[in-house]
C-alpha cells in the first residue's frame, strides 16, 4: 500500500531550511502554465500554424484596436526579441499589420487583419474550452477563489520587483 503524499505546506512549516523544488510555488505555477500552454498550443499550432508567442500577441491585439510592440512586452511574459519575432511572423502570415501611430509618428503600432481576428477568435474558443476542462476539478467558488489568489500573488510579485 502506498503512503499518502506529504502536504507541501506542512513540509515547509516543519523545516524552514529545506527546499524541495516540486513544493516551490513559483515552480508549480510554471509547471501548470507550461503544461496547459503546450496542450492548447499543440492544437492551435497544428490547425493555424501559430506559435505560443504569436498567440500571445494575437490575444493581446484582440483586446485593442492597435497597440505598440512595447505594450506587448509590458503586458506579456515575452521579451523584446520574442515579440519582434512573433510580430514578424504574424505580419508575414497576413494576420497583423504595422502602421505609424496617428498620435505619435515615432511609434509603430500593430493591429489585427480580418484574417488575424478570425484566427484569434477561433483560438480563443479553443483556449476557453481547455481552461473550462482544466478548471472543472474546482467548484465555481473554488475557481473564483483561485483566480483571486492568483491576482493577489501577481500584485504582490509586482510590488516585490518595484524599487
Amino acid at each position: 500500500m502506498s503512503q499518502p503524499k506529504p502536504d507541501p505546506i506542512s513540509l515547509a512549516q516543519e523545516d524552514q531550511q529545506s527546499f524541495v523544488l516540486r513544493h516551490f510555488m513559483p515552480f508549480k505555477v510554471t509547471v501548470l502554465s507550461n503544461k496547459l500552454s503546450r496542450i492548447i498550443a499543440k492544437t492551435y499550432s497544428e490547425k493555424f500554424g501559430v506559435t505560443i508567442p504569436e498567440w500571445r500577441v494575437l490575444a493581446l491585439l484582440s483586446q485593442h484596436q492597435e497597440i505598440s510592440a512595447q505594450m506587448v512586452v509590458d503586458e506579456t511574459p515575452l521579451d523584446k526579441v520574442a515579440v519582434s519575432r512573433a510580430v514578424a511572423g504574424l505580419v508575414e502570415k497576413g494576420q497583423v499589420v504595422k502602421s505609424v501611430s496617428e498620435v505619435d509618428k515615432r511609434v509603430t503600432v500593430l493591429s489585427l487583419t480580418i484574417s488575424g481576428r478570425t484566427i484569434t477568435q477561433e483560438i480563443q474558443k479553443l483556449a476557453l474550452s481547455y481552461e473550462r476542462d482544466a478548471m472543472s476539478v474546482l467548484s465555481a467558488k473554488e475557481a473564483k477563489t483561485f483566480h483571486e489568489y492568483l491576482d493577489r500573488l501577481i500584485t504582490r510579485a509586482d510590488d516585490i520587483v518595484k524599487p
